[in-house]
């Protein structure tokens, strides 16, 4: 869903685009039907990308409207619901406290620690007595870059019972796909498996291994040594265990 905090409103892009004689869009946010039919007609005779012609324009403008969908009060009530959703799950994130040992206070193999277990336990609880939309917030909690749960090179991951990966603070793209529990680093070391695995048998596991640093260029083959930490609970309802993990580079090692 568009919202006005990425996508400017109609009438701010068809200003903008007035005064630069062009207009290039990304998105912007209609909030009835009456405004996209005036968004489209904008789009229509307003110059755009010499590659599309006004007839082709036209085209896209007879698509969208064969395709809309007439607002009723149940469509209406749900996108009221759906809004007012997002803001109390928004308003939670911001409620959520902060570990003890914060992300940029891991420095060494004991803040790593106390970080990681404090972090376990507060997404434990949260799994076990809380909603989804609770679990949302404290994933987009740990999201921010700069929070108490990511800075500079510290980051959380989550993977699943099933070993898929249920959050990563780095490699965003890795959520919702299979972790490959065979990938090795660049010494050939299993580390999923071992690492991941290891809680999973063991209920905590350390393990030093090579992996991608977000603040070190052009190591993304090599990998940088790092010196992870990852713990273990069980799934609800279920002797499967999720597992929660983070980690520190280890400088010129």
């Amino acid at each position: 869903m568009k919202t006005a905090d990425k996508y400017l409103p109609f009438d701010e892009h068809e200003e903008i685009a007035r005064q630069k004689k062009t207009w290039r869009m990304r998105g912007v946010v209609c909030m009835s039907l009456a405004e996209l039919h005036k968004y489209i007609e904008f789009s229509v005779n307003v110059s755009s990308s010499s590659e599309l012609t006004r007839q082709q324009m036209e085209a896209i403008r007879d698509k969208i409207r064969a395709k809309e969908i007439p607002m009723t009060a149940e469509s209406h009530a749900k996108h009221v619901d759906f809004v007012q959703s997002v803001k109390e799950l928004n308003s939670r994130g911001k409620d959520i406290p902060p570990p003890p040992v914060t992300a940029a206070q891991v420095v060494d193999k004991e803040s790593l620690v106390a970080f990681v277990e404090a972090v376990a336990d507060a997404y434990r609880k949260t799994y076990e007595t809380d909603k989804h939309g609770g679990l949302m917030a404290v994933r987009n909690a740990f999201r921010k870059k700069g929070g108490p749960w990511r800075s500079g090179n510290v980051y959380l991951w989550i993977v699943g019972s099933k070993d898929y990966t249920i959050f990563h603070g780095f490699e965003t793209w890795r959520e919702g796909k299979p972790t490959d529990m065979e990938r090795v680093d660049v010494n050939g070391l299993p580390f999923p498996k071992l690492l991941i695995g290891g809680a999973r048998r063991e209920g905590r596991k350390f393990l030093r291994y090579h992996y991608d640093d977000p603040e070190v260029e052009r190591d993304e083959d090599t990998g940088s040594p790092k010196f992870g930490y990852a713990v273990s609970f069980n799934a609800r309802g279920s002797d499967q265990k999720v597992v929660l993990g983070s980690g520190i580079y280890l400088k010129n090692q």
